[in-house]
């Protein structure tokens, strides 16, 4: 079960009941707007401040596979991801792509290399339609340093983020591949879907877990003779959530599939 208290968790069930009939410019600052509400450091922010960082935003639309950032790319903006999803990874030096993660909607970006002045470890690109607003660097810090609280809820995000991370590579090296997938197809039907169709190459699920392609459908059609999953092409639909909630506990140290 999803963490009803994740900021992308209440950003993605708040959409689903949105009221369209309004223009784009102003759909996508509404967006915003519902997204920074889900992150604690806004509530420390006086009116003035919140103001500020809104009327400083740039919006950005890229298509699929679109490149939005190069890997080693000195970035001075934080990122929003309005909708669609960014996939994190780079070019092995073979010539193959490594996914390491896709960030889902809803989500805060690049604080970290942002804050520290240092380049980006991953190249990011556009998952299907990705709308992004960006907000100043220098604007986000100089807005930060007024407020002691708002410092220390960035803080405390960041170490979430990376304590989450911790537990996953623990989890990913413990476990089977059965499991790890099985983990990875709730993460994105959590975050990526709305209808339990999660749009993805069995191949990129490959790339995502460190595995051959030929492992990765060997366990693929299990799913699928055990009727838990429905794939036809490049869309795997869950049918059995129960089991495949199952199969992704099966280890007594299960990460949260929630990401902040």
């Amino acid at each position: 079960m999803l963490n009803s208290t994740n900021p992308i968790n209440l950003y993605r069930n708040n959409a689903l009941i949105h009221v369209k009939h309004i223009s784009q410019q102003r759909t996508h600052l509404n967006n915003v707007r519902r997204i920074l509400e889900n992150y604690d450091f806004i509530q420390y922010l006086n009116e003035t401040d919140q103001k500020f960082l809104l009327q400083n935003l740039k919006i950005h639309r890229y298509f699929h596979q679109q490149v939005i950032y190069q890997q080693n790319y000195l970035s001075t903006d934080i990122n929003i991801i309005l909708s669609g999803a960014i996939k994190l990874g780079w070019n092995t030096s073979q010539g193959n792509y490594h996914t390491v993660m896709f960030m889902p909607s809803g989500t805060l970006i690049n604080i970290v290399p942002v804050l520290s002045g240092q380049p980006l470890i991953y190249e990011h690109i556009a998952q299907n339609e990705t709308v992004i607003a960006n907000i100043p660097g220098a604007i986000f810090s100089e807005i930060l340093q007024r407020n002691a609280k708002a410092q220390f809820s960035i803080l405390k995000l960041v170490c979430n983020r990376t304590q989450n991370k911790r537990a996953n590579e623990i989890f990913d090296t413990t476990q089977s591949l059965l499991t790890r997938l099985a983990k990875e197809l709730l993460f994105l039907a959590n975050y990526h879907t709305d209808d339990s169709i999660i749009k993805l190459s069995q191949a990129s699920f490959a790339e995502l877990l460190g595995t051959t392609r030929q492992k990765i459908n060997k366990e693929f059609s299990y799913l699928v003779e055990i009727k838990v999953i429905e794939v036809n092409y490049n869309r795997t639909e869950i049918l059995d959530y129960d089991t495949l909630k199952q199969l992704a506990s099966a280890t007594d140290q299960v990460p949260t599939t929630d990401f902040f």
